[in-house]
């Protein structure tokens, strides 16, 4: 799928992917095998009125603890690939400074459920390899279909 990869100061780099949630979008999606969890900006939570999963709770980051809220995404895809139902936690992002806005973080809480994952900064593109088998698998983060 296309990435945009948006270039800061001192030849950072930071690569975007196009994230849709219950068919809105393209968010900007920072990818972060950084970070353990996939996290959405609480204003973009706020506007797509993304339900609660749970009380408040402790995440911790390079800059130290926040205070995040555990939110449920029911239908979600990254460019043309669809994501498991899953709880991602929400915290109000900074200002990146880039020229294009971030609405969220894609974890390693998602990235790891591939085998192999290509990021191609110079050709812009990201190449997600499922593992074999491991579609119909189940993880902490992932949330189960309303019964509705």
């Amino acid at each position: 799928m296309r990435l945009y990869v948006s270039e800061g100061s001192g030849r950072t780099a930071l690569a975007l992917a196009p994230l849709y949630i219950n068919g809105k979008g393209p968010f900007a999606f920072a990818l972060d095998t950084g970070a353990s969890h996939t996290l959405v900006d609480l204003e973009v939570a706020r506007k797509l009125n993304l339900p609660k999963a749970e009380r408040p709770t402790q995440i911790t980051g390079v800059t130290g603890f926040s205070e995040a809220i555990p939110v449920r995404i029911e239908h979600w895809r990254i460019g043309d690939v669809e994501l498991p139902h899953w709880r991602a936690v929400t915290l109000k992002m900074p200002n990146s400074g880039r020229d294009v806005k971030l609405a969220g973080l894609f974890g390693s809480d998602i990235l790891s459920r591939y085998g192999t994952i290509q990021i191609d900064y110079a050709g812009q593109v990201l190449i997600l390899n499922p593992k074999a088998g491991d579609q119909k698998l189940r993880t902490e983060h992932e949330e189960k279909p309303n019964d509705s």
